[in-house]
C-alpha cells in the first residue's frame, strides 16, 4: 500500500479517538461531530483493510495493528512539529531534565517508543522516572520533586492544590499462570487459594480487583511484593503467583496460552482512568515539560 492512497488527516483523527477512547470526547476535541469521526475512522479502517478498533459498547480498545499505528503516528508527528518550528524559526532547543513519576503498578512499557520520540527530538533533554505510591507522588509534585506524575487516581484526592486531567483508560485483569488454571474461574473462598504478586504500594491492587468483583471475603495469600510491572510480570511468568495487570500487555501471552485471565474479568472488565497530574498551571510547564506531555498524548495546553 502506497502512503499516498491514504488522507493522512484521518489518521489525525484516529490519534484522537485512541487517545480519548471515546467517538464523542475526539469529536469534542477536533471540533467535529461524533458522526463524522465514526465516519473517518471506518474509511481508514477500509482503506487499511484491517479493524483498528474493538467496540466494547461505547468504549473503543485499540487493537494489535492499532497500538502499533498509534505508536508510528505520535512519533511522525511529534518529529513534524519540531521540524515546522524549525522552519519557522521558533526556538526548538529543548534542555534540562523532566522527572516523569510513575505508580509501582504502572505499565511504562506503554510510553516508552512515545517518550523515546520526545527524547530523539530534543537532544538535550533528559528525563528520569521514579517509581512512588500515589501519596509520595502528590508530594513529589508539591515539593516540585516531580514534574509531571502519571496515576491511576486523580491525584488532587490527596491535594487540592495539584491538578488532574484524565489521559486514557486502562483494561485491568487478573493474569493466571498455568499451573493454576483449576482456579481460573474461581470465586469466593476459593480464591483464597490463589497465591498473588503484588506492587509495593498501599492500597495493594489485588484488594481493588476483589472490591471491583465483589469478592471481598477472599484473602488471597500474597507471596511477592514487587518494586515494577517487570518484576511482577517476571514472578507471574515464572509460575509464582498471578497478579492484576493492563490486559494489553499481557495479551500475546493470553491468545498463545501462556498466561490465563480470571474468567471474573471477562464478565465484568475493571475499567481505571490514568491520569496526568501537576502541581503547575499550564501556562507554566517548561518546555521539556510540554515535550513530554505532549508525547504521553494530552491534548495542547
Amino acid at each position: 500500500m502506497k502512503l499516498n492512497d491514504l488522507d493522512l488527516n484521518k489518521l489525525h483523527v484516529f490519534r484522537a479517538v485512541a487517545e480519548s477512547t471515546s467517538m464523542r470526547t475526539a469529536g469534542e476535541r477536533l471540533l467535529r461531530t461524533p458522526s463524522a469521526v465514526s465516519q473517518s475512522v471506518a474509511s481508514l479502517e477500509r482503506s487499511l483493510g484491517l479493524p483498528l478498533f474493538i467496540r466494547a459498547g461505547i468504549r473503543l480498545e485499540l487493537t494489535e495493528a492499532g497500538r502499533r499505528l498509534l505508536q508510528q503516528v505520535r512519533a511522525q508527528e511529534q518529529g513534524l512539529t519540531s521540524l515546522l518550528d524549525e522552519l519557522r524559526g521558533a526556538p526548538t532547543q529543548v534542555r534540562g531534565r523532566v522527572t516523569l513519576g510513575l505508580p509501582p503498578g504502572y505499565t511504562s512499557v506503554t510510553q516508552s517508543r512515545a517518550l523515546s520520540a520526545a527524547l530523539l527530538a530534543y537532544p538535550e533533554l533528559q528525563l528520569r522516572m521514579r517509581f512512588l505510591s500515589h501519596a509520595q507522588l502528590a508530594q513529589g509534585l508539591i515539593a516540585r520533586e516531580v514534574d509531571l506524575a502519571l496515576s491511576l487516581q486523580p491525584l488532587r484526592l490527596w491535594n487540592r492544590r495539584l491538578r488532574s486531567r484524565a489521559l486514557r483508560e486502562e483494561n485491568l485483569i487478573l493474569a493466571i499462570p498455568p499451573r493454576y488454571a483449576h482456579l481460573s474461574g474461581a470465586s469466593g473462598p476459593a480464591l483464597a487459594e490463589l497465591p498473588v504478586v503484588d506492587y509495593y504500594q498501599k492500597p495493594l491492587l489485588i484488594d481493588g480487583w476483589l472490591k471491583h468483583h465483589r469478592q471481598r471475603r477472599a484473602k488471597p495469600r500474597i507471596r511477592v511484593f514487587a518494586a515494577n510491572l517487570d518484576h511482577v510480570l517476571q514472578m507471574v511468568h515464572g509460575g509464582v503467583g498471578c497478579a492484576v495487570v493492563p490486559r494489553h500487555v499481557v495479551e500475546r501471552e493470553l491468545a498463545g496460552g501462556a498466561l490465563l485471565e480470571h474468567a471474573l474479568d471477562r464478565r465484568r472488565a475493571w475499567i481505571v482512568t490514568v491520569w496526568l497530574n501537576s502541581a503547575l498551571a499550564p501556562e507554566r510547564y517548561s518546555r521539556g515539560a510540554r515535550s513530554v506531555w505532549d508525547a504521553l498524548g494530552g491534548p495542547s495546553l
